[in-house]
């Protein structure tokens, strides 16, 4: 009984502030503190979830329902909440930690607030610019595809009308630069030569899982990194993993004297000066670099570590394993 009071009187407490808030906003319905108060309440999703209803179907009609209604109770016409740190707290909230971080998920989102505010110019242009700037600074892998969406499809239609020439081509660059390695699709080509002068093209590899590796023998990170990816590849070498390490450094000699050090048994191809494109089109602006492809070429992960490698094929073992059951 005792219990029960208690819970009732926290529910009043709760719910006081609540009543001060909607009595301020009915005497001041067009203030910017109402405003900012309305802007941050949480949608009502309770016309459609149970709340005692904890399945994984409520919970994920829950989650679906509190997406699509997120944006409600802003009013994008009032450009005063730009001025506040609120709707920029908010796009944080709900892009980075809202939302599943899914290229995919954040694009469809990205273009539906987007429509939201065509209504004005300023939340437009506001909102553009987080999306945008928010996953080309992303540390997540794959959101470098939402920037290139966002680049494509509204700063390259002319939409960005505020934006300097300069401004849009250095988008335009960026966005030329990551596209051609995007997760899922299918990895360029390199054409190049192995260790011993033969022409070697990088999609004729006969490999399940193939890993494209770009390092230098005289790189701190790559003699540190070459070694563990040296154990995964005889680790997982005989389950269909083959790695193909592009070597950069102007020194041949050098680079065949490190092959011959730590006995890298894979197929190891060099590059000095760029002659199959590679810098532009994996975007080679440091080392080591490291990709996953599948069977088909097709990247799986980029930029990641050998440690983080290990995990990517424990899971695509795991999942081949279902298929083949």
């Amino acid at each position: 009984e005792e219990q029960t009071r208690l819970q009732e009187r926290i529910n009043e407490l709760e719910h006081e502030p609540v009543q001060v808030q909607d009595s301020f906003i009915s005497k001041y319905p067009d203030g910017l503190f109402s405003q900012l108060i309305v802007a941050q309440r949480n949608p009502d999703i309770s016309d459609v979830v149970d709340p005692n209803d904890n399945t994984p179907e409520s919970r994920d009609l829950a989650y679906h329902t509190y997406k699509s209604r997120f944006w409600d109770h802003v009013n994008f016409n009032d450009e005063r909440i730009l001025r506040t740190p609120v709707y920029h707290s908010m796009l944080v909230r709900y892009f980075n930690n809202f939302l599943l971080q899914v290229p995919d998920t954040i694009i469809a989102a990205a273009d539906v607030l987007l429509e939201k505010c065509r209504k004005n110019d300023e939340f437009f242009r506001y909102t553009l610019w987080f999306i945008t700037n928010n996953a080309e600074r992303s540390q997540i892998m794959g959101m470098d595809a939402v920037f290139v969406h966002m680049v494509e499809n509204y700063y390259n239609s002319g939409q960005a009308h505020w934006m300097t020439t300069e401004g849009l081509e250095r988008l335009k660059k960026r966005a030329d630069q990551l596209a051609p390695t995007l997760i899922g699709k299918k990895a360029p080509n390199i054409s190049t030569f192995d260790i011993d002068g033969k022409p070697l093209s990088m999609h004729d590899i006969d490999a399940d899982y193939l890993v494209v590796y770009f390092w230098e023998s005289e790189c701190g990170h790559c003699k540190k990194e070459t070694p563990l990816l040296k154990e995964l590849y005889e680790k997982y070498h005989q389950q269909g993993l083959e790695v193909f390490a592009l070597n950069v450094e102007a020194d041949q000699q050098k680079w065949k004297e490190a092959v011959t050090k730590y006995d890298l048994k894979w197929i190891n191809a060099s590059d000095p000066v760029n002659h199959s494109g590679f810098r532009d089109n994996y975007d080679v602006y440091a080392i080591p670099l490291l990709l996953l492809l599948d069977r088909d070429k097709k990247i799986i992960a980029k930029k990641i570590s050998a440690d983080q490698l290990d995990g990517f094929m424990q899971f695509q073992l795991q999942n081949r394993a279902k298929k083949d059951n």
